[in-house]
């Protein structure tokens, strides 16, 4: 146990806000002094976590990968001036962001099998339905999240194509900046050609109209 703590295994399965607390047994009428004096420590950190647990609530983040890889974040002011160069990862960039004043991100995580869950809180005014619309199109979300802070275009393209799978790259062009939702929108009728259709001809696509019909 005292290997697996200062190792921090413990934080590398269930994430970065894993901590481990000695447990404090049931009274008993044979137990210490010290154990008694620890009791009400304890139950009122389980009474928190309780209660933290049953106001928080997760959305997966579809084709997410290398959350944890750092990159320098080159941007400017409203002038155009240079700022500092930063460096961040995914999920840091996730945790810092904020809606209506209130933090969205509680925790970005891997829940297991490759796959990363945001989350958040159930109770923050607007914060649930708003991280679950955000997921939906995640990669375009990140990309406007960045260009809103000013970071320069080729660095926005260089997290994106290393932390989001190739197909969630479309959404980018197809969205924009919605100011009153707090978020980018995306359009979803454009729709692209399936090949695999065309290459199947199970009558998705008409070979016996012409480009002239």
């Amino acid at each position: 146990m005292a290997l697996v703590k200062k190792e921090k295994e413990w934080s590398k399965i269930f994430g970065r806000r894993c901590f481990t607390i000695k447990m404090v047994p049931p009274f008993s009428k044979e137990e210490t002094m010290e154990v008694t004096i620890c009791r009400p420590g304890y139950q009122e950190v389980m009474r928190k976590v309780g209660a933290h647990l049953l106001c928080t609530g997760f959305a997966v983040l579809p084709g997410v990968r290398n959350m944890d890889m750092r990159f320098k974040l080159r941007r400017t002011d409203a002038v155009g001036n240079e700022k500092e160069v930063i460096e961040r990862s995914l999920h840091e960039l996730m945790e810092q962001m904020r809606y209506n004043g209130y933090k969205v991100w509680l925790n970005v995580a891997e829940i297991g099998d490759g796959i990363v869950a945001g989350f958040f809180s159930n109770v923050a005014p607007g914060i649930k339905t708003f991280a679950e619309n955000w997921v939906r199109y995640a990669c375009a979300q990140m990309w406007w999240n960045l260009d809103k802070r000013n970071v320069d275009h080729d660095t926005i393209c260089a997290v994106l194509t290393n932390c989001f799978e190739p197909e969630n790259l479309q959404y980018v062009e197809r969205s924009r900046w919605s100011r009153s939702k707090g978020m980018a929108v995306v359009d979803t009728s454009r729709v692209q050609l399936d090949m695999d259709a065309v290459f199947e001809n199970d009558g998705t696509i008409d070979f016996n109209r012409g480009f002239g019909c």
